[in-house]
């Protein structure tokens, strides 16, 4: 006998996994909002003023076919190299994945939509944009009926859960 309503976290959990894929993540950090995020995070202010001091004003040329440019001030981007109930994010980089969670499959992908969404306004809201085409989506469960018909929306585009996800360039 199956009883409705469990506890959360009472019996085998299903869980839908995002992975999110940002487009130009590096190139299109506004340093403006950077130093309002990093000030808002009780983040010492002389680390602040030297993050600033390392963004602002940087300047680069290149030679392509030997040929140097002229000197270009960047006004935004990164050097490279430098909550939804019963969601975890994991980040590193430009790389963001959620992991959502529920005592039955239907809870779990609403919470992916939900965080799908989360991130997606909060991107628009930093100037950034969620590449919905690359996201990809992952039903962990110990019934294979769970996974089918996983659909959602990110970005505009519709993303349906595969049986893996594929590795990022």
């Amino acid at each position: 006998m199956r009883r409705k309503n469990l506890e959360e976290g009472s019996c085998a959990q299903k869980f839908v996994l995002l992975a999110f894929d940002f487009s130009g993540a590096y190139d299109n950090v506004d340093y403006r909002l950077l130093r309002v995020g990093l000030l808002e995070q009780d983040i010492p202010l002389c680390f602040i003023t030297w993050i600033w001091q390392f963004l602002r004003d940087r300047r680069a040329r290149v030679v392509p076919h030997g040929t140097l440019s002229d000197v270009r001030a960047f006004r935004a981007g990164l050097p490279q190299g430098s909550r939804v109930p019963g969601t975890t994010a994991y980040m590193y980089a430009d790389d963001t994945a959620a992991l959502c969670a529920a005592n039955d499959i239907g809870t779990a992908k609403e919470r992916a939509q939900q965080a799908a969404d989360t991130l997606s306004a909060w991107a628009r809201a930093a100037k950034m944009q969620v590449a919905g085409e690359k996201t990809q989506a992952l039903v962990l469960s110990q019934w294979s009926r769970d996974a089918v018909d996983c659909t959602l929306r990110v970005a505009g585009k519709t993303v349906t859960a595969g049986d893996h996800l594929s590795s990022s360039e």
